[in-house]
């Protein structure tokens, strides 16, 4: 079978390419053989060989036959194993690592489950009898989806059906344990964990309800695309529909605050999982898993309340961010606070904070919807060929070789042999974070084997090798190395946020591998039509309160009609100073902490300050709708 291989082009090339702008000169032979003229080959060479060296020290270290691979799923840099051997294939066209990632989805279907689930680890033997060491299933992070996605990958290289079979029986268990249409609350997400039946076994976040966190129901969601598109089957998309209106439902907080929280139990309400995940904002939820499934949303539906939320979203985490980053978790009214042992305390500023919410992935995302709203968002997913003609071929290999003779965007940066490279906008990121992990822990390891781990891993800043990797792709692109019908991959699919790069640039083949698995010219060309009722009208209960100081009464948004798929509303103050609006917090005090810890109960409140007269106003995020009350502080 043909190998296969695969580009994609920045957004502007592709315009050119596609509608032929007339205003730009065309691309002409002479203008690829110029920018090829200025390649390094001494420095390609290098680059090609730092990358067969990490190849062939992991083959033999780990996967030559008859070795044996421990691999837990949610350990990325195991799990890719088989991915990484399968784009270098597609990369170099060398048949060694292509055996090497189909003898990996060959062990992946000696330990796949009856039911078509995968465990949550094992140990793979490459050409022998691989074994399950953890029998859970479990569907955070990559447990399940990576061993999916590799089937499809395989099936895609091989055009061996038998992958295809296996990622279908896959698929159909992980929708069979999707939470169902007709459940009030529940809305079509996934639970964290399975108990190897088709029903759930108990009323937790871990066997019932919605979880978010790790990545759990996004790649469910990402599941059911990737199988729709290769068989057309709407079963897969039935249920999809309901995540829309559920990520709306399942929002916390009052104001201006736009988040959502780890998981919900089987009513739809926050709650515990792990001890230091308690029932409050998570704020890594947005750019991680909530934003890629709010934009994929708003480009396949055009409803505003999805490019609302996705703006609202990221403005409140721009608020709330301080110099060492954002709290371990925030309340309900944006409250810093962080939570240990299944106790929430608010959060001291000398605990500091935490880097791992990339705001910089989403940005350029967010700025261009709000700059060129509805026909922005869906350019950038854009209708892409899985083959190129003569001109989208010339334009791709003259783009690939202006790519790799940049010096602005390629930079020398310190190496174990110095020829790692780096693109200089990550320059000041790299000798901060990366750097750091560069210079150390290296003892008795191979260079080569340090490195799998930094090229595979979707890190938040691209470390060394991963610029490696790309830099070998564009050369051999632009020398023509990969051809015109296999060069192409279509469009791109909904990406888990793992790294700004997957969102600057949808030409980084090192993004995200396991959607393009699948070849889509359009990942927008489904029948994806999720139930809305608009909000016609809005009333605040009571409509006004005589309180006196320092007494609370709950208040109350009722919208018409009833069942309004947004409820949503943000809450203000005509002086905060007389009334204002709280979530009720039941607290207690900790006598060894000599802190206050607290729950929140979920209902809203007006707190009366000094004597005066205030209104508190309410403006609905669907329609702007207002409502007012009326309250009055008593001396």
């Amino acid at each position: 079978m043909k190998r296969r291989y695969r580009l994609t082009l920045s957004a502007a090339v592709f315009c050119c390419i596609t509608l032929g702008c007339a205003a730009v000169r065309a691309d002409t032979q002479a203008d690829l053989d110029a920018a090829l003229k200025k390649i390094d080959t001494e420095l390609y060479k290098q680059s090609e060989a730092d990358v067969r060296g990490l190849l062939d020290t992991v083959i033999e270290r780990h996967w030559k036959p008859g070795k044996e691979l421990s691999v837990k799923f949610d350990n990325v840099g195991s799990a890719a194993v088989g991915p990484m051997f399968m784009r270098a294939y597609e990369m170099l066209g060398d048949r060694k690592y292509k055996q090497a990632g189909l003898d990996f989805a060959d062990a992946l279907l000696q330990i796949q489950r009856k039911d078509g689930l995968f465990p949550a680890s094992c140990v793979l033997r490459r050409m022998g009898q691989s074994r399950v060491r953890g029998g859970d299933v479990r569907f955070e992070d990559n447990h399940n989806f990576a061993p999916f996605a590799i089937l499809v990958y395989a099936y895609k290289l091989s055009g061996d059906k038998k992958y295809l079979d296996a990622a279908r029986r896959h698929a159909d268990a992980v929708l069979g344990v999707q939470n169902p249409a007709d459940s009030p609350v529940w809305r079509g997400g996934w639970p964290l964990r399975y108990g190897g039946k088709q029903k759930p076994r108990k009323h937790t976040a871990s066997s019932v309800g919605y979880v978010i966190n790790d990545y759990t129901t996004l790649n469910g969601m990402r599941t059911m695309l990737m199988m729709y598109f290769l068989t057309k089957d709407k079963k897969y998309i039935e249920r999809i529909q309901l995540l829309p209106k559920w990520h709306i439902e399942a929002q916390l907080g009052i104001g201006n605050v736009r988040a959502w929280g780890d998981q919900y139990d089987a009513y739809n309400q926050p709650t515990w999982e792990r001890n230091f995940e308690s029932p409050m904002i998570e704020p890594r939820m947005f750019n991680r898993c909530v934003a890629p499934m709010l934009m994929y949303f708003y480009a396949v539906t055009g409803r505003e309340v999805y490019r609302n939320l996705l703006v609202e979203g990221r403005n409140w985490l721009r608020s709330v961010e301080d110099k060492s980053g954002w709290a371990h978790e925030y309340t309900f009214d944006g409250r810093a606070n962080t939570s240990k042992g299944y106790r929430v305390r608010l959060m001291d500023p000398k605990d500091g904070g935490r880097g791992k919410v990339v705001l910089e992935a989403i940005d350029p995302v967010i700025d261009l919807i709000k700059r060129d709203g509805l026909k922005g968002i869906r350019a950038w997913y854009g209708r892409r060929p899985t083959k190129y003609d003569a001109k989208q071929y010339l334009a791709a290999r003259l783009a690939a070789a202006r790519r790799v003779t940049d010096a602005g965007r390629v930079v020398r940066l310190w190496s174990l042999k110095d020829n790692t490279l780096v693109r200089r906008k990550f320059l000041h990121r790299v000798r901060q974070r990366a750097l750091k992990r560069i210079t150390g822990d290296l003892s008795g390891s191979s260079p080569y084997y340090w490195a799998f781990w930094r090229v595979v891993q979707p890190r938040f800043v691209p470390p060394r090798g991963w610029a490696t990797w790309q830099y070998v792709w564009d050369v051999r692109v632009a020398q023509g190395k990969i051809d015109a019908d296999t060069a192409a991959w279509g469009g791109r699919g909904i990406e888990a946020n793992g790294a700004p790069t997957w969102f600057f640039e949808p030409w980084d083949m090192v993004g995200d591998w396991s959607t393009f698995a699948v070849e889509v010219e359009n990942w927008l060309d489904i029948p994806l039509k999720p139930p809305v009722v608009h909000v016609a009208g809005a009333a605040v209960e009571p409509a006004s309160i005589t309180l006196k100081a320092a007494k609370e009464r709950e208040i109350r948004l009722v919208l018409e009609p009833k069942d309004a798929t947004c409820r949503t509303a943000v809450w203000t103050s005509s002086d905060e100073a007389v009334a204002r609006v709280v979530p009720r917090m039941l607290d207690k005090i900790d006598p060894k902490a000599n802190r206050p810890h607290y729950r929140t109960g979920g209902k809203l409140f007006v707190v009366a300050g000094k004597a005066g007269k205030a209104t508190i106003t309410a403006t609905t995020t669907d329609g702007h709708h207002r409502a007012e009350c009326k309250v009055t502080v008593a001396r």
